[in-house]
C-alpha cells in the first residue's frame, strides 16, 4: 500500500493542496517511511545522530520522546526558573505516560529547560536523556551571526524525536512534525493541554 501512495503523491505533489486532498489527513500512516525514502541526513548530522543513539542506548521505535518549547513567542507564560521546572517535569511526565518504564528523550529551545531534564532524572533516578551538546539551543528563524553547523543539533534533535515510539509534544510545529516522522503517530500527548503524573518506575530520590 505504501508503494502506490509514493507514487500517487509524487505525482500529486506539484499541485495546489494535491497531497493534502489525495490523502485528507491520513499522513500519519506514511509519513515516517516516506520522510526516509526522500532524505537523508548529511554524513556529519547522521554521526551525530549515531553518537547520540549510541551514548544513551535509545534504540529506533523503542523509547518515548518530549519536547518542550519554551520560547515560543505566543505563550502567555513567563520564563520564570519556577515555570521552566513545572512545565519541563510536566512535558516529561507526559511522555512516561504514553511509554511507562522505557527511556525517554527530552528536547527544548530552552538551555535551562534542558538542565532541569537532567536535574529531575537524576533526583529522581528517571530513565530521561537529552542532547549532549551543552550550547543553548538555536532558532532558524532568528539566530544571526552563525554558521551551518552551528545549527547541526536541531537536526539532530528532530531526527531523534522522530525516531520514537511514542510524543509528548507542546507549543510551536517543532514536537508535531517529530511525532509525524514517528513510529506510531497516533501516540501522543499535549503537554500544553493537561497535567500529567510519571508513569511507570516508580520514582525514587537519591541519597546524598
Amino acid at each position: 500500500r505504501n508503494a502506490i501512495q509514493y507514487t500517487i503523491l509524487k505525482s500529486q505533489i506539484h499541485k495546489k493542496d494535491g497531497a493534502e486532498k489525495m490523502f485528507k489527513g491520513d499522513y500519519g500512516e506514511f509519513y515516517h517511511d516516506m520522510f526516509r525514502m526522500m532524505f537523508q541526513p548529511s554524513p556529519e548530522i547522521a554521526r551525530l545522530v549515531d553518537r547520540e543513539l549510541k551514548k544513551h542506548r535509545l534504540m529506533p521505535g523503542q523509547y518515548a520522546v518530549s519536547h518542550y518549547r519554551a520560547n515560543y513567542p505566543l505563550s502567555r507564560d513567563s520564563n520564570t526558573p519556577e515555570n521552566i521546572k513545572i512545565r519541563t517535569r510536566n512535558a516529561i511526565n507526559c511522555a512516561s505516560e504514553l511509554l511507562p518504564s522505557h527511556t525517554i528523550y527530552f528536547a527544548s529551545d530552552n538551555l535551562s529547560a534542558m538542565k532541569e531534564s537532567q536535574i529531575y532524572a537524576k533526583n529522581y533516578n528517571l530513565p530521561v536523556v537529552s542532547n549532549s551538546n551543552e550550547g543553548s539551543p538555536l532558532h532558524l528563524d532568528v539566530a544571526e551571526n552563525h554558521t551551518s553547523a552551528d545549527f547541526y543539533n536541531v537536526f539532530v534533535d528532530l531526527l531523534i524525536l522522530g525516531n520514537g515510539r511514542c510524543v509528548s509534544y507542546g507549543h510551536g510545529g517543532f514536537g508535531s512534525f517529530a511525532l509525524l516522522l514517528s513510529y506510531n503517530a497516533s501516540c501522543f500527548n499535549e503537554h500544553k493541554m493537561r497535567q500529567c503524573k510519571w508513569t511507570g518506575l516508580e520514582p525514587k530520590a537519591r541519597t546524598p
